[in-house]
């Protein structure tokens, strides 16, 4: 649940899991028991927001790596495993200050459950994010982490008709309580627990036996997050998240997909934000 850029920047377009017949194509991917896969992918960001602090110019990249394992026919593990790097640049009364975000982000471990398989198909996936240390700022760098564990679960309803596929999510994240600490100063600042909320649907259509067009749209609603020690309060914003992507089936074990995705992030002290994140991945399965 990174906020404002990290966040999501190598999840490039990933509504997972949809299938009446399983194929590696599908939205809501799941395989069948005993099958291995797993997903890698690189995002490339750019873009620029407005401020209380002026105009902030951004450019990075985000690599991901999940692997997984179907552990029954309708029930699936995956551990996912990403870093990033964004350089931001700063304008305020004619001055340029340069900050940078950088370094692993923390393990996450994803449990993918199908309710119901029929003419509409029900996901329930639970995911942890496990707290592998605090969030820090040393100078202008700030390292990857939250600094928190969060636990996060959704439900995905969706649909296969013909060459058509769509998949809706609702969800909520419980993040436990944060810390940030500013080692110039040798301050430790703490933030209180709190929900946040996202909602989304995304859909496929299949152009031909190898090739498929996605489209999808989801908003994260992060509320605001009162400071516990150290701190001033975070306050709460909305990130609205447009993707497009074309994939294309190389195999029945190997799908390759490239995505444009467009974030819009609105907040008391973010306005007139427009990042862009180009986006390719490679998903299999053995």
């Amino acid at each position: 649940m990174k906020r404002f850029v990290i966040a999501g920047l190598v999840s490039i377009a990933s509504f997972s899991a949809l299938a009446a017949e399983r194929q590696i194509s599908d939205l809501m991917y799941l395989p069948n028991q005993g099958t291995k896969f797993g997903e890698t992918g690189l995002g490339i960001l750019a873009g620029n927001a407005k401020t209380d602090e002026g105009r902030s110019f951004y450019m990075g990249y985000g690599v991901n790596q999940d692997l997984g394992y179907a552990l029954s026919d309708n029930l699936s593990l995956t551990l996912g495993l990403s870093m990033a790097h964004v350089d931001v640049k700063t304008r305020s009364g004619g001055n340029n200050t340069f900050t940078t975000q950088a370094g692993i982000n923390e393990p996450t471990l994803a449990a993918r459950y199908r309710a119901l398989e029929s003419d509409l198909i029900m996901d329930v996936v639970g995911t942890l994010q496990a707290k592998i240390g605090d969030q820090e700022i040393d100078g202008s760098r700030t390292n990857g982490l939250d600094g928190k564990n969060a636990a996060a679960v959704e439900l995905n309803l969706g649909q296969k008709k013909g060459n058509w596929q769509y998949v809706g999510v609702v969800g909520l994240e419980y993040n436990m309580e944060g810390t940030t600490k500013d080692k110039a100063n040798d301050v430790k600042a703490t933030f209180k627990p709190h929900l946040d909320y996202k909602v989304g649907a995304a859909g496929q259509y299949q152009m031909n036996e190898t090739t498929f067009v996605r489209a999808g749209v989801n908003v994260d609603l992060d509320s605001k997050v009162k400071a516990k020690k150290n701190a001033d309060d975070l306050v709460a914003s909305n990130t609205f998240n447009y993707s497009l992507g074309l994939s294309y089936r190389a195999s029945k074990d190997l799908l390759l997909s490239g995505s444009y995705n467009l974030r819009d992030v609105k907040s008391k002290d973010v306005r007139n934000s427009a990042l862009s994140i180009v986006g390719v991945s490679a998903l299999y399965q053995f």
